[in-house]
């Protein structure tokens, strides 16, 4: 993720904190609902960066979850997936972990969504749930393989399902018709279906080994890329559509030899190729959609369920304090206080 502000963490007097003009009026030290997932967000380097999950995919060609696969791309599916059981009209599904329970359902082959879990499982704590961790997983993936030209607002708050979402997940041997219902069943009308499939596949690729009748076979990852930037793999950006549009595309979903599975060709055409066109046209059109859209996305929760406002940096933070009575009579406080000085400067202009 490329962070739009660059954090400081040094050891300094806790006076900094209490009598800084500068220091965050609306924030109390602690705050438990969105401290850890504070950290998470804005500590990608330097002290405390191993704390964030963002260390398994930023940047976004740091880790392969194997020959032919990307992370960043594993990890927006798996959002995507765990969102597709939403019903927003009953106020069902969404973000909210059950991809955990289904991932042995025909609507999500592969072995990518249990090595999310299995990544994001390492950060999971009372403070940070499971949902709150693939929501952000979309927020890093995004932000990290776009170089920060898609930056997607992080609310906190989303809570683990104890079981598994209705079935729905879209499929690409389903028609037209069913992928439109689909899509308006999760809060997306036939034009944003365009711009979150098009968002969704310019990562990654199909795997010959989860989809033989799309890709054949050649080894247990082939896989065929969804656009050409870095070999498709790892950069978020139009060129999907860009190729689409001018008919040069490999997305194996649009033009491949199996035409019942051509979903995205469907899809992408489904409007006269308006939607689609605007994105390849104009790259600031294509960031924008997506970050809309993503931000949509990961913000679908069940019914009941509240989210806070967007994640801020904070801007004076203490961490790890620790107390020594002395024989003397005297404390002694010592730990970490990180100063967003940007912030600070921010404020002071």
């Amino acid at each position: 993720m490329v962070l739009s502000y660059r954090l400081l963490s040094t050891v300094t007097k806790l006076s900094l904190v209490a009598g800084s003009a500068y220091a965050e009026s609306e924030y109390i030290w602690p705050n438990a609902k969105t401290d850890l997932l504070e950290s998470m967000l804005y500590e990608q380097q330097g002290l405390g960066s191993g704390n964030s999950p963002a260390t398994f995919i930023v940047p976004c060609e740091k880790v392969n979850f194997g020959t032919g696969r990307n992370g960043a791309a594993e990890w927006l599916r798996t959002a995507y997936h765990d969102m597709a059981t939403a019903d927003v009209v009953a106020g069902t599904g969404g973000i909210d972990a059950s991809i955990g329970f289904e991932v042995n359902r025909d609507e999500n082959p592969g072995v990518g969504f249990n090595e999310t879990l299995v990544n994001l499982a390492a950060f999971l704590t009372p403070r940070s749930s499971m949902a709150d961790l693939i929501a952000l997983g979309a927020v890093f993936a995004a932000n990290g393989c776009s170089n920060g030209n898609v930056t997607i607002p992080f609310r906190a708050g989303r809570v683990d399902a104890k079981g598994p979402g209705a079935p729905g997940v879209p499929k690409p041997e389903q028609p037209l018709d069913e992928h439109i219902t689909s899509f308006q069943r999760q809060g997306f009308t036939p034009q944003e279906m365009i711009g979150l499939v098009a968002c969704g596949h310019t990562l990654g690729g199909v795997h010959g080994v989860d989809f033989p009748e799309i890709v054949p076979v050649a080894t247990d990852q082939n896989t065929q890329t969804f656009d050409t930037t870095n070999s498709g793999m790892n950069a978020f950006d139009n060129t999907v559509a860009v190729q689409f549009v001018n008919n040069v595309t490999q997305n194996p979903l649009a033009f491949g030899h199996n035409e019942t599975t051509n979903s995205d060709g469907r899809i992408f055409n489904s409007d006269g190729g308006e939607v689609i066109g605007k994105m390849a046209d104009s790259p600031s059109y294509f960031y924008q959609t997506c970050t809309t859209l993503l931000e949509r996305m990961i913000n679908t929760v069940p019914k009941g369920v509240t989210l806070t406002d967007p994640i801020q940096p904070i801007a004076v933070k203490p961490s790890k304090l620790f107390a020594t009575i002395n024989s003397n009579g005297t404390m002694t406080m010592s730990g970490s206080i990180r100063v967003c000085y940007l912030v600070l400067l921010r404020r002071v202009i």
